[in-house]
């Protein structure tokens, strides 16, 4: 019998509010020498105050956990909120996975647990509406491919929600090779605090796409083999966070790795690794006060520069950036400014570039 002691269900089993607390005597413990029948708990609705989660989900119905991943949330949902375990296994998503406030969606491993939606223009669903803002939700260790975008695009969808946390995720073969409008993650807009950190994103398209979202959060990650942007805006996008992530051979259809034309103050691209990319690493333009710092950005030698800030973006400081070996054609700079007033330019190493190290224009 598995052991669901690690949920809270040794100490909690006498709660007032637990379904079973009348059927148990006051001095019975879940353990090896005094077992129940395997059928006569379902423990994936025991709903006791110290519990971990409030449904468990598995591919095999094992202890009676829920088999069905949108029931268990929309099951958690109904008590209020809470976490919803999804354990190891593979799970053939048919539809769309609508997530609610106060829901965090956990699985066992990435690698291990999978929600393979079949390309079937389905893909997990955070959408409030102008009457109601989705808050507090979480979606992390889960594995998710073959997400094809439907409408709205992206294998996980956020609108009119705010503080949301993906974290140690393995995004995998999700949207189309042929259309850069889907996306991984696609936060639409009328949204805010954004966290996204220490996950995967393989084999994709664009990674992730913001339309006047504040406050987004973008740590940790390692992209590769992706054939679209790492990120792209079409609005405003302020207050917003690149770091320290790895970035390998993407973005072979992209305008830039980092593409950022919105009109958006305080943006921070810091630490970041650019290995091999196939198009410019950054470009940004219609900001003012932006940082880009630290960044290593080798062996471009398909198209483009390193780093380009332009279209009326002001008070930039670029300093600290390793740019080396930018080689398409022989135009490829380390560093092009245009257009652009007021920026301070600073302690960058700039070697065997095809261009020239610095342009401004």
């Amino acid at each position: 019998m598995r052991d669901y002691s690690s949920l809270g269900l040794n100490d909690q089993l006498q709660a007032v509010d637990s379904p079973i607390a009348q059927d148990i005597p006051s001095a019975y413990q879940i353990d090896s020498r005094n077992e129940p029948y395997v059928g006569a708990i379902d423990y994936s609705r025991i709903t006791s105050p110290g519990r971990a989660y409030q449904a468990v989900i598995s591919s095999s119905q094992s202890g009676g956990a829920f088999t069905d991943i949108q029931d268990a949330i929309d099951y958690t949902n109904r008590l209020g909120g809470g976490a919803v375990l999804v354990t190891s296994g593979t799970y053939a998503v048919t539809s769309n996975i609508t997530l609610y406030s106060n829901i965090f969606l956990r699985g066992e491993n990435a690698d291990t647990t999978a929600l393979n939606f079949g390309s079937l223009n389905v893909g997990i669903r955070c959408i409030g509406t102008t009457n109601g803002t989705l808050s507090n939700i979480e979606i992390s260790n889960l594995g998710i491919t073959n997400a094809w975008s439907g409408t709205p695009n992206g294998a996980l969808v956020i609108n009119y929600c705010n503080d949301i946390l993906i974290e140690a995720c393995r995004f995998q073969s999700n949207g189309s090779s042929t259309n850069l409008a889907h996306n991984d993650i696609n936060a639409i807009g009328n949204s805010g605090r954004i966290y996204i950190k220490n996950n995967r994103f393989i084999q994709g398209p664009t990674t992730f796409y913001a339309g006047s979202v504040p406050d987004v959060f973008f740590t940790n990650n390692f992209i590769g083999s992706s054939w679209g942007y790492l990120m792209e805006d079409s609005g405003t996008v302020t207050r917003t966070i690149l770091s320290n992530n790895i970035i390998v051979a993407s973005g072979t259809s992209a305008d830039a790795l980092i593409f950022l034309e919105g009109p958006g103050p305080r943006l921070t691209i810091e630490g970041n690794q650019f290995i091999l990319p196939p198009v410019p690493a950054i470009i940004v333009g219609q900001t003012t006060g932006a940082v880009i710092a630290n960044n290593i950005i080798d062996g471009n030698s398909t198209s483009g520069d390193g780093i380009t800030v332009r279209d009326s973006s002001a008070l930039c400081n670029i300093s600290g950036n390793n740019i080396l070996r930018c080689t398409a054609g022989t135009i490829s700079d380390g560093i092009v400014i245009t257009n652009s007033n007021y920026n301070i330019i600073s302690g960058n190493v700039l070697g065997s570039n095809s261009g020239f190290g610095i342009t401004i224009t």
